[in-house]
């Protein structure tokens, strides 16, 4: 069963993202899949990397919490 977090992300548009460099066989995760949380005025990017895991953009975070 799926956490209400993870059913909202999988609401999102999600946008495939073009191969990069961080592929490079090293098996470090890199992102594949981009999308955007909207709350109020805030934007916040979100990145599905190659281990399924989803992440928020640091810099959206640290707006959204006022820092």
């Amino acid at each position: 069963m799926k956490s209400p977090m993870e059913a909202f992300l999988d609401t999102l548009k999600w946008k495939t993202l073009p191969p990069s460099n961080a592929d490079d066989g090293s098996g470090l995760p890199h992102a594949t899949h981009e999308g955007m949380i909207e709350i109020g005025s805030i934007r916040l990017r979100v990145y599905q990397l190659s281990t399924g895991e989803r992440v928020i953009h640091e810099d959206d975070l640290a707006k959204f919490f006022g820092a």
